[in-house]
C-alpha cells in the first residue's frame, strides 16, 4: 500500500471531501453543483452503445466512474489554506462549462442509468 493510496483513502473516509466540494461551490458564480474526480483515475474510452468518445473518471465522493464526453476539462483544485494538503492535489474539479457528462448526451442513457 503506498502513501499515495493512504493519503486517498483517508479524504474519501472523511468530511474533507464534502469541505472540498462546498468550496469549490462557493467559489462559482451559477448554481450547478460541482464534480470533483480523481486526476489519477482518467481512462479514455469509448460509449459501447452509441460509440462516441469518452472519458471516465472515479468520483472520490461515491466511489464510482462517470464518463465524460471527450475532451474533460479539469480545474485545479487549492485545498485549504494557503498551502494545498499533499492528498488535495490528486483531485481536480470538471470544468462543466466545457465539459459535458456523456449520460446527458448518449440517446442510450436510460439503458446504462442504474436504479435504486
Amino acid at each position: 500500500m503506498s502513501r499515495l493510496d493512504d493519503l486517498l483513502r483517508e479524504v474519501e473516509g472523511n468530511t474533507m471531501m464534502q469541505r472540498l466540494v462546498d468550496e469549490v461551490a462557493a467559489d462559482r458564480r451559477d448554481t450547478m453543483k460541482p464534480i470533483v474526480i480523481r486526476a489519477d483515475s482518467r481512462e479514455q474510452g469509448k460509449c459501447r452503445s452509441c460509440g462516441a468518445a469518452i472519458e471516465w473518471a472515479t468520483i472520490p465522493k461515491t466511489g464510482k466512474r462517470m464518463p465524460f464526453n471527450r475532451p474533460l476539462v479539469l480545474l485545479p483544485v487549492r485545498g485549504f489554506g494557503a498551502e494545498p494538503d499533499a492528498a488535495m492535489r490528486h483531485f481536480a474539479e470538471v470544468d462543466m462549462s466545457q465539459t459535458t457528462s456523456h449520460f446527458a448526451t448518449c440517446p442510450q442513457a436510460e439503458h446504462w442509468r442504474h436504479r435504486r
